[in-house]
């Protein structure tokens, strides 16, 4: 039940921007309408087209809900406002066009319109963003009437440090009212908030004052005196404890209730399911427009390939994909047919330690290539389609079947995979992607196998569909400059 009302007051608790959003989304609309048809001005507005903008508020607002796009608002850089903004426009108007194509109404309204309103909302809406947060963060957080009333309970070696992180970090969620410290006297001050009690008049404190929560964060072998607990539960006071537990480094920690028993649960993988919603959809856009772009390269490519090395176009691998099933791989076709066949040929030549994965600088065994007798290197289309990564995109077919997304750690092959340490299986408890972060911090450039593992492992403790889309369009520049083979 608590944690119920937790989440219903997260998502109330920015309601004032997700209305202003909404008072956007009509203005847009409203401007839309008369750049669409100038001649309207002046003849009063008739609401020509109401389903289009009663729709979009409804998707919009049920968007913000269930997503919580306005969780953690106020600490945002103006590049995250920027990229929320776009990404809410974006799916709102998809689902918009979506229902009302639905109800057969989409063909009905001038296109070059929703063009417009979707430009002007993204501008007004992160415009009113920035200045609603100023307004917010002068006269209610600085005030110190916004935010839960929080009493830290610590010693003076931390006491400093977690006073000035809350009011950092938790700006939008609490305010510290006070310290009650282990070695401290009711009078001083730690920066600007003043010790309230020593620890063994803490509870007394708390009885005659107004607080919310309060924070625990006491030194081994000092305890809270008697009454405490109980006190906090009488009066219905959150009571936050900091795990005396070194070295956990889980993305969400919680407690639940297995078998009757009351158990500590340290989850080292944060995805919710909102954001796996959120990235599914993605998925299923961007794979469908790499299956028409895929369509062409086909058209264009795959003759050559036939033509310069009879055999099939496509090229099929049994790949590991999330939490070691297998899954069949697609790729254009770079190399000969019988490439998997003479690889321990040039395993003397593999540029990557240990195996781990196979990496040369001139691949023989690409179509094409081969060393002229005056030792000069001579490549062909195999070469060109990888240095321009086209071998990749028959990978949307795996996306679209939900095999791999477009971001994620690369799929190894069935021998890489059978020289895998425990450790380096933590890198496939997502679904491998065409792109990832260690394309995109070196690509084809990083050769230690366990500096990829790094990286893929960071990318799964960060991740974000902001740093989806970031990996994307670096990604795409890395293409474009050829900067190495995904």
């Amino acid at each position: 039940m608590a944690t119920e009302v937790s989440k219903q007051k997260s998502v109330l608790k920015h309601f004032d921007f997700a209305i202003l959003d909404c008072i956007c989304a009509y203005v847009a609309y409203v401007i839309g309408y008369y750049v669409r048809f100038p001649a309207m001005i002046g003849e009063g507005f008739d609401f020509r087209y109401p389903e289009l903008i009663v729709c979009y508020v409804l998707v919009q607002f049920a968007l913000s809900y269930i997503l919580r796009l306005h969780s953690k608002i106020l600490r945002r850089s103006l590049f995250d406002e920027l990229l929320s903004v776009i990404l809410l426009c974006f799916f709102t108007l998809i689902g918009t066009i979506f229902i009302l194509y639905m109800f057969h109404e989409a063909e009905n309204i001038p296109r070059l319109m929703v063009y417009i309103m979707e430009v002007v909302l993204v501008a007004l809406m992160f415009i009113e963003r920035v200045l609603w947060k100023k307004v917010v963060l002068k006269y209610f957080v600085k005030g110190r009437n916004y935010g839960l009333g929080l009493l830290v309970v610590t010693d003076r070696d931390h006491a400093e440090d977690l006073v000035e992180k809350i009011t950092e970090e938790e700006v939008s969620r609490y305010r510290v009212i006070g310290v009650s410290l282990v070695d401290g006297k009711k009078g001083e001050k730690i920066g600007d908030v003043p010790v309230v009690s020593e620890l063994a008049k803490v509870t007394e404190y708390i009885r005659g004052a107004w607080v919310d929560n309060v924070l625990v964060y006491l030194p081994k072998g000092e305890k809270l005196p008697a009454g405490f607990f109980s006190t906090c539960s009488e009066m219905r006071i959150t009571v936050h404890n900091v795990l005396a537990i070194d070295n956990i480094e889980s993305k969400k920690i919680s407690v639940s209730v297995i078998g009757g028993k009351k158990v500590l649960t340290t989850d080292y993988v944060g995805f919710t399911f909102n954001q796996m919603v959120l990235k599914r959809i993605m998925d299923v856009l961007g794979g469908l427009v790499g299956c028409i772009l895929t369509f062409f390269v086909l058209l264009f490519i795959g003759p050559i390939i036939y033509i310069q090395s009879p055999g099939p176009i496509i090229f099929k691998q049994t790949r590991i994909g999330k939490n070691g099933r297998k899954f069949t791989f697609y790729k254009l076709r770079s190399m000969r047919p019988d490439a998997d066949e003479i690889k321990k040929q040039y395993e003397a030549e593999n540029r990557v330690k240990d195996g781990m994965m196979f990496k040369m600088d001139f691949d023989p065994r690409i179509i094409g290539n081969r060393i002229l007798p005056n030792g000069k290197k001579k490549t062909g289309i195999g070469q060109f389609i990888r240095n321009t990564s086209l071998d990749e995109f028959p990978q949307f077919f795996n996306v679209l079947k939900g095999d791999m997304s477009l971001v994620g750690t690369r799929p190894p092959t069935l021998d890489e995979w059978e020289k895998y340490d425990y450790h380096h299986r933590a890198r496939l408890i997502m679904k491998p992607g065409i792109t990832g972060m260690w394309q995109t911090s070196g690509r084809s450039n990083i050769m230690d196998f366990e500096e990829v593992v790094r990286l893929d492992v960071e990318y799964i403790n960060n991740f974000s569909i902001r740093n989806d889309i970031k990996i994307i369009m670096k990604t795409i520049v890395g293409i474009l400059k050829k900067d190495g083979a995904v």
